[in-house]
């Protein structure tokens, strides 16, 4: 989107608002065009004229912010609605937090500038991830060896059992004698 004066912006609002056509500028389309003056009104009536600058404002987001944009986005309300919210230009970096957190859980949601979380960060994950070949056939083996060792068990339980009533019985015998 190319860079209006708030002035420009001011006039393309009063315009819509009073339904006349808005001014064209060489290389946008008119639609491209309305949707630039929707965007701006709102910004405009959630923020004032703040709203309107040119100014970039960098500003960190609390883990917790972070949460609450994401638990907005996965009850149905649109990027672009949260980062208005939050007083955000664009909605890019809400659609950002929301992939992260639907890739890697909360640990996707604190790295910071691309630094990947540290690995004592324990990730939940809400969607599952498809296995490679060798993680699927890990598991398989996996799965096999609990099993045999779920049997084993049982069957030194059942013959510690027996051991134990073996000996109950010779201790009984051995007092009655």
């Amino acid at each position: 989107m190319p860079k209006y004066d708030v002035e420009f912006k001011k006039k393309c609002i009063k315009a819509y608002e009073e339904g006349k056509a808005l001014p064209t500028v060489p290389g946008v389309l008119p639609i491209s065009m309305l949707k630039f003056v929707t965007q701006w009104r709102l910004l405009l009536k959630e923020q004032g004229e703040r709203g309107l600058t040119n100014e970039i404002i960098y500003r960190t987001y609390s883990l917790k912010d972070k949460i609450k944009a994401v638990k907005r986005v996965n009850e149905g309300e649109s990027y672009s609605a949260v980062s208005r919210l939050l007083g955000m230009r664009t909605h890019s970096t809400i659609r950002r937090w929301h992939m992260d957190y639907m890739a890697d859980g909360i640990a996707g949601l604190q790295y910071r500038k691309g630094i990947k979380p540290s690995t004592s960060v324990v990730t939940s994950s809400p969607m599952k991830k498809r296995l490679t070949k060798s993680e699927k056939e890990e598991l398989i083996a996996l799965r096999k060896r609990n099993e045999v060792l779920e049997i084993e068990n049982e069957y030194l339980k059942k013959l510690d059992a027996l051991v134990s009533k073996r000996e109950q019985e010779e201790a009984k015998a051995k007092k009655r004698k």
